[in-house]
C-alpha cells in the first residue's frame, strides 16, 4: 500500500484542485472530507493510519473482510457518495467519493494492487514499492501540484488573474531547492 502521507498529498491535489474548480461552498470542510475519506480504505488495517485510531473497528473488518478487500473496491467507493447523495448532502457526497477514489488509484500502482471487484479475481496493479524512493518521487510531485493548484486558486481569490505570477515562481524555486536536497547525487545511489 502508498504510505498515509502519499495518500494525503494525492487527495490534497485532487481536493484542491475540484475544490477550486467547481467553487464549492466550504473549501475547508471539502478539503478535510476528501483528506479522511482517501485513508478511509485502510480502515481494515489495523496498522494504518485511521485504523490505528479505531483499532476494535479495525481488528473486526480485516477479520472479517480482510486488508485490501471489499473496503478496496469500487462499489464502498461508490455505495458512501451515493448514499449522502441522496440524503442530500451533495458536496460531502463528491468529497467523500473523490478521497475514496484517490485511495483506491494511489493503491493500484503499487506491485500489491487492488481488486476493484471484488470478490471477482480482476487485479489492478503497478510497479510502485511503498516506502522507496520512486515513491518519495510520487510524493514530490504531487506535492508541487498541491503548491501549484493552491496558488491557482489564491490568486483567483485574491487578484482574479495572473498578477501574482512572481508569488508563484518564487514559491516554487524555494519548494524545487528544498526538495531537491531530498534527491540523491546520482542515480545509483537510489540502488
Amino acid at each position: 500500500m502508498v504510505t498515509a502521507k502519499t495518500h494525503l498529498m494525492a487527495a490534497l491535489l485532487i481536493g484542491t484542485l475540484i475544490a477550486a474548480v467547481a467553487d464549492v461552498p466550504n473549501v475547508l470542510l471539502f478539503v478535510g472530507l476528501v483528506l479522511v475519506a482517501s485513508l478511509a480504505p485502510d480502515l481494515d488495517n489495523p496498522e494504518s493510519t485511521l485504523g490505528g485510531m479505531t483499532k476494535p473497528v479495525s481488528n473486526f473488518l480485516r477479520l472479517t473482510l480482510g486488508h485490501r478487500g471489499f473496503l478496496h473496491t469500487i462499489y464502498m467507493a461508490l455505495s458512501i457518495p451515493v448514499l449522502l447523495y441522496f440524503l442530500g448532502y451533495i458536496y460531502p457526497a463528491v468529497a467523500v467519493g473523490i478521497g475514496y477514489l484517490s485511495h483506491l488509484m494511489m493503491d493500484s500502482i503499487t506491485i500489491f494492487g487492488i481488486k476493484p471487484f471484488f470478490p471477482i479475481q480482476f487485479d489492478v496493479r503497478g510497479s510502485l514499492r511503498t516506502g522507496g524512493p520512486f515513491e518519495l518521487v510520487i510524493f514530490t510531485i504531487l506535492g508541487i501540484g498541491f503548491l501549484i493548484v493552491l496558488n491557482i486558486f489564491y490568486l483567483k481569490l485574491s487578484f482574479g488573474d495572473v498578477s501574482g505570477l512572481n508569488l508563484i515562481t518564487d514559491r516554487l524555486s524555494s519548494l524545487l531547492a528544498y526538495l531537491t536536497s531530498f534527491i540523491p547525487a546520482s542515480i545509483t545511489d537510489l540502488f
